[in-house]
């Protein structure tokens, strides 16, 4: 339990320190003035980019696996330079697969059927691997969202599976090992 308030604390913290970050939320749609970061390169052929990244902690105790994975936004390092819906949907959809793959690392704590930290590291470190992998195939199929069609099926897919990775929707959980 010691352990679990140490976390409940640092994410706080994080919270706190760090304003420049929007937490994943089904209900909270991503909006222009989100976009804060500055294109740094002028020969960029991009009129926006999404950051955001998976935070990842668990700690093992015992039998007991206590997590929180959440996806988050950030602001400073995202940008958008061309006011369209279709180009900030799009970019939502980047934020919405890493949503899709923090589901993909709670589902697999709430498998996991070991207390091996190296395995359960790896197995997180491949599930990043693989949102890069989906973020970059996201991008070329859909042209960076010019190709409105493949949008619309991409769109569909990637609402699909997160609503049936739904039941791990919440970033905390307990796991007890057997």
């Amino acid at each position: 339990m010691k352990s679990f308030f140490i976390l409940s604390v640092v994410l706080c913290s994080f919270f706190q320190q760090n304003e420049n970050i929007i937490v994943w939320n089904k209900d909270r749609k991503l909006k222009y003035s989100d976009f804060e970061g500055i294109l740094l390169d002028s020969t960029s052929v991009y009129l926006a980019a999404t950051s955001c990244d998976i935070r990842k902690e668990y700690f093992l105790d015992s039998n007991v696996i206590k997590y929180n994975v959440f996806s988050f936004f950030k602001k400073n390092k995202s940008f958008i330079i061309e006011l369209d819906s279709n180009l900030l949907m799009h970019e939502q959809f980047h934020f919405n697969i890493s949503e899709l793959h923090a589901r993909f690392i709670r589902r697999y704590l709430n498998e996991v059927k070991t207390y091996d930290v190296d395995t359960i590291k790896l197995q997180i470190n491949n599930i990043i691997k693989h949102k890069r992998t989906f973020d970059s195939l996201y991008d070329k199929e859909t042209l960076h969202g010019a190709y409105y069609t493949m949008q619309k099926k991409w769109n569909v897919n990637i609402e699909k599976m997160l609503d049936s990775l739904k039941e791990y929707e919440n970033p905390e959980g307990t796991v007890i090992l057997n």
